[in-house]
């Protein structure tokens, strides 16, 4: 049974487009909705935070952390902190977050940084030259959009921006030309796309400091 958080969007959906009938429609759009506007930007929000402990229980020097199953919905990496032998997050050294051709040192190929953290793959791959416990891993994570269990602090905030992303949906699949054009003013999602007007801008302008959360 969907949440009454999206019994309510698909609610404000039929409402705005009067076409209850075009209910595929108005599902994919919300779904669809909901992502773009998480991924916008990086909302504090949408930050969690996960410690992983190596499973040997002992000092190790390089850990390989499984982002499907250590992340779930995992979008992107914000921060990495060593984890000491109590489990505890270190302030110092700093991990450096590097793409995986930026993590040897620059005047000696094929040597890593001393603390640096990159993706590979599936993997969030944590170096420490001096040993580590574990990682502590600050995380963007995307919502949830399965209508039964479907979850966003958009929709509960700020549902306007997902309501008429879905709209234009359902008015471009029933050749509304007009109402499609509206809907991208007011989303501000229209040429040159700077998102500085509209639904979208505000909740840039809302969401994006700490005191949005």
């Amino acid at each position: 049974m969907p949440t009454a958080l999206w019994d309510g969007l698909v609610d404000d959906v039929v409402t705005l487009t009067n076409r209850p009938g075009l209910v595929n429609e108005t599902i994919l759009g919300l779904k669809q909705g909901t992502m773009r506007a998480h991924l916008l930007d990086k909302f504090p929000r949408d930050l969690v935070i996960t410690d992983y402990v190596d499973p040997s229980g002992e000092s190790v020097n390089e850990l390989a952390i499984p982002t499907t199953s250590t992340f779930t919905r995992f979008r992107d990496v914000s921060a990495v902190q060593l984890l000491d032998v109590d489990s505890e997050p270190l302030s110092a050294p700093v991990v450096e977050l590097c793409e995986i051709d930026g993590i040897y040192e620059p005047s000696y190929p094929g040597v890593k940084k001393p603390w640096v953290a990159w993706l590979a793959g599936t993997s969030l791959n944590v170096y420490s030259v001096s040993g580590m416990y574990g990682a502590r891993t600050n995380w963007w994570q995307s919502p949830n959009l399965d209508p039964d269990t479907y979850n966003s602090w958009i929709a509960e905030s700020f549902p306007d921006v997902i309501v008429w992303y879905a709209a234009r949906l359902v008015w471009n699949r029933s050749g509304n030309d007009a109402k499609m054009k509206e809907a991208n003013i007011v989303l501000g999602d229209i040429p040159p796309i700077n998102f500085s007007s509209g639904l979208y801008h505000d909740l840039r302008v809302n969401f994006l400091s700490t005191a949005g959360r």
